[in-house]
């Protein structure tokens, strides 16, 4: 399902900024 693993850590990236974010 994964194409490009860039994709899928900007995804966490981005998943872990906005938990973060919320704090």
């Amino acid at each position: 399902m994964i194409a490009s693993s860039e994709q899928w850590l900007a995804h966490v990236l981005l998943l872990v900024v906005s938990s973060t974010s919320v704090v």
